[in-house]
């Protein structure tokens, strides 16, 4: 029975694995919302993950490896990590928000809905530029540089967006993803 389990586990972190390549295709090849759709927020890449948590809990428990701290902290983190993502999974809200070099923006769209929905705070694209891979035109980052402000009033100083650096605000957080 436990030989049988394990083969199981392994199976599917292997699955897993596979689904993530494969996502990752999706993703350079039709974009981030379909990949999303197809994949990561499908019901069997979820389904996945529970089996892979509950069986890695199970063999915890099963191997008493909780009585040695490393092994379960280690366990332990990926637990938090995965339940971080459930809940943001279950709350959080993903959208799109264009900002052109002067413009200003306090709205966002929902990937799946063409409706405006408002930010707590206003922001305005100062600049933007491409970083790219020494000697090469491959692009290596986008970066923008923006303000933002709170009823029209500027909050802190410029800061710097990008694929790499993610900025946080009132309870969002803004990503570079494109240009």
């Amino acid at each position: 029975m436990e030989k049988t389990f394990k083969r199981i586990l392994i199976i599917v972190f292997s699955l897993l694995i596979m689904a993530m390549a494969v996502g990752t295709f999706v993703e350079q090849r039709v974009g981030n919302g379909r990949a999303l759709q197809m994949v990561y927020h499908s019901w069997w890449f979820i389904t996945l993950w529970t089996v892979l948590a509950a069986g890695g809990m199970w063999a915890l428990w099963h191997a008493r490896l909780w009585r040695r701290a490393g092994i379960l902290l280690l366990h332990a983190s990926f637990l938090l990590i995965l339940g971080g993502a459930l809940i943001t999974f279950l709350t959080g809200r993903e959208g799109t928000l264009h900002l052109r070099e002067g413009s200003r923006a306090s709205w966002f769209y929902l990937e799946k809905d063409s409706q405006p929905l408002p930010l707590p705070i206003e922001l305005r694209l100062d600049s933007f530029r491409v970083r790219h891979y020494d000697g090469t035109t491959m692009p290596a980052d986008f970066i923008s540089y923006i303000h933002y402000y709170n009823k029209g009033e500027r909050l802190g100083r410029p800061t710097e967006i990008s694929m790499n650096h993610i900025f946080k605000a009132h309870g969002y957080r803004f990503y570079q993803t494109s240009y």
